[in-house]
């Protein structure tokens, strides 16, 4: 009985022992050979793939749609207040006539919440979009140079830069900039833009 007590009881040290120590992370220790890291300017290719044609071209095709239509109701507004001037207050006329701008200046009213809310919504869109490609291209010229991560940060030194007259501005800037410094060979900015064709 001593005998089972006591195997129990090295049995019970050796199980405490072995979860008490270190495992193989804890005893790493990280160097160059570790692994590798680029920096990739992200927002401010993500800002160029929004500026470019591709994406460009929807904004433009929404605005002038909007602009088609709300020059159509202007238009008759314009008519309607030319009608207008060269009538009696008291014509009959004058009733329908009025009721007919107000509901056209509402129907304008309407069409540019609606565009407001499409843009609103579009550039969204865009911006998920963008940023998806950017990262994605970004992934695949890290794996083709052989680097493990990629920390995404503007890659300008300069603080001249830098807006010193908006906080606003300037908060925005810097949090675009989390890494402070990096071999500018890692920088694969460059390589990002070629792989997008900007």
């Amino acid at each position: 009985m001593r005998t089972e007590r006591l195997l129990i009881s090295v049995l019970a040290v050796a199980v405490v022992a072995l979860a008490l120590r270190p495992g193989p992370a804890a005893n790493a220790t990280l160097d160059e050979d570790t692994f590798s890291v680029a920096v990739c300017s992200l927002p401010t290719i993500v800002n160029e793939l929004i500026a470019s044609e591709r994406f460009q071209e929807e904004r433009e095709d929404l605005a002038a749609d909007f602009e088609e239509a709300s020059d159509e109701i202007n238009e008759r507004l314009q008519q309607i207040r030319e009608d207008a001037q060269g009538m009696d207050a008291e014509d009959p006329a004058m009733g329908a006539i009025g009721e007919e701008f107000n509901e056209l200046r509402q129907s304008l009213f309407r069409l540019q919440s609606q565009f407001s809310t499409d843009q609103a919504q579009l550039q969204a869109r865009q911006l998920k979009e963008a940023y998806q490609l950017v990262r994605a291209s970004a992934n695949a010229v890290a794996e083709d140079l052989g680097y493990d991560f990629v920390l995404a940060s503007a890659s300008s030194d300069s603080d001249d830069e830098l807006n010193d007259q908006n906080a606003s501005l300037l908060l925005g800037q810097l949090s675009r900039r989390p890494v402070i410094r990096f071999p500018q060979k890692h920088d694969i900015t460059d390589d990002v833009r070629d792989d997008l064709n900007l």
